[in-house]
């Protein structure tokens, strides 16, 4: 008889300092900015990647305002309304500084970038993606999963040795694609560059 892992399972307000979501600036729309402080949008956050293209800004003085969802290194940004509810992925160092509105919920784990990962994959897989899409789905018209929801969740928790060997795999394989990211960026800001200087002719 082959043995098999089993894991204890704990909400995640047990594995996280910090869980909530962010606010909009006074002025909505009109009060972005070209350059300043990111302000990450439900737009910005897909599952298991951050998309650059629609990334707001916002100026020193709206984001004292709010502080208290400013974004830390690692922190793991999570889609509570619309349609794209439940979707999820760690924020990149080159966002920050940075805060984030209403629809995105910040989840902070005590044991870093490691645990970081590990929510994150934990949270996309598809059996919880139904679990929180369920959530979200019942008793309303309109997607959406509130901070208690989310803070009773429960995921299964690996040992710590595990996670360790986990966080080596997942730092590997982000650095490769933040670097594919930057290089798409890149080419992207190159044909835009290009195809402005050839339109004037």
């Amino acid at each position: 008889m082959e043995s098999q892992n089993t894991y204890i399972t704990k909400p995640l307000a047990y594995l996280c300092s910090k869980i909530g979501s962010g606010a909009t600036p006074k002025g909505g729309k009109a009060a972005y900015f070209d350059k300043g402080i990111s302000l990450i949008r439900s737009m910005n956050v897909f599952d298991y990647f951050f998309s650059y293209p629609e990334l707001a800004h916002i100026s020193q003085i709206q984001a004292n305002a709010l502080a208290n969802v400013e974004i830390q290194q690692a922190d793991v940004l999570f889609n509570i309304t619309g349609v794209s509810v439940t979707r999820c992925c760690v924020v990149p160092d080159d966002v920050l500084p940075a805060r984030v509105n209403q629809h995105v919920m910040i989840i902070r784990p005590y044991k870093g970038k490691n645990m970081s990962y590990y929510i994150m994959c934990t949270l996309c897989t598809s059996e919880n993606k139904a679990k929180l899409l369920g959530i979200g789905q019942s008793g309303s018209t309109r997607e959406a999963i509130n901070k208690q929801e989310l803070e009773r969740f429960e995921i299964p928790v690996p040992s710590d040795e595990e996670l360790e060997r986990f966080g080596e795999i997942a730092t590997k394989i982000y650095a490769l694609i933040f670097s594919n990211t930057n290089e798409i960026r890149m080419l992207c800001d190159m044909k835009d560059t290009l195809l402005t200087k050839l339109s004037s002719y």
